[in-house]
């Protein structure tokens, strides 16, 4: 007679628990492995919910797609996202690229730390000195381009970056945004050819065209060429949550 092999005790021995958490893993790119033991040290002093632990909490840190995860495990992290991880968890762009061993942290990190990128950080509270940043969405939408304030501050005003921006998230902008493109996912303030005006998410495609995205099918998403985009300011910080 054979022994049924569900009920072999070697089975159960070859692949206990202890084994398979043995088992080595696919190798990431330096470069990525190098962020995310960066990430880990610099957000383990945060609340459980904002720590980055494992791949899918960095990706919603930096708010990146999956498949620009895999591609930087793949191919290394990209010169955007180093600079983005930089802002966003205040290490070395040049060390996490090009560096030996650990990614290091900036010797004068930004002011304000981890709330550089506009993320899943730490929440802002402005001194009162800054009060005069925050800007009505109505006002907004409204003051001719030229008169756009240089930094401001502004709730979404809508749920088209939700979940993980709810409508009332408040970001602090840049304007005129910098020479350089935004990093992938950046949340930027955007115009059409029609003159409406939006919160969305930047992507690149090519060819200098580009798009703002929504994350929210029910929102609309825009394309540089066809809708005669204009970029009017980049997020450089997550201020709050809903409210």
């Amino acid at each position: 007679m054979f022994t049924s092999i569900v009920n072999a005790p070697f089975i159960n021995n070859a692949f206990s628990a202890a084994t398979i958490h043995c088992m080595p893993s696919a190798e990431h790119h330096p470069s990525y492995a190098r962020l995310l033991e960066a990430a880990r040290k610099a957000t383990a002093h945060l609340q459980l919910r904002k720590r980055v632990t494992d791949d899918r909490s960095l990706r919603a840190a930096l708010q990146i797609t999956s498949q620009t995860a895999y591609n930087w495990k793949q191919r290394g992290v990209s010169q955007e996202g180093a600079l983005q991880a930089e802002r966003c968890f205040g290490i070395s762009a040049t060390s996490l690229l090009e560096g030996h061993g650990a990614a290091k942290p900036l010797a004068h990190p930004p002011s304000g730390g981890l709330s550089f990128h506009p993320v899943d950080q730490e929440m802002i509270h402005p001194e009162p000195e800054d009060d005069s940043l925050q800007k009505p969405w109505e006002l907004l939408v409204s003051v001719p381009v030229s008169e756009l304030p240089k930094r401001f501050r502004v709730a979404v005003p809508d749920g088209a970056l939700a979940s993980v921006t709810p409508k009332g998230t408040v970001f602090s902008f840049v304007s005129p945004p910098p020479p350089d493109p935004p990093g992938e996912s950046v949340v930027v303030f955007v115009q059409t050819g029609n003159g409406r005006r939006y919160i969305r998410l930047f992507f690149a495609l090519g060819n200098g065209a580009w798009e703002a995205r929504s994350r929210d099918g029910a929102f609309p998403s825009f394309h540089s060429e066809r809708d005669e985009l204009q970029l009017l300011a980049v997020a450089i910080a997550r201020v709050g949550g809903e409210g």
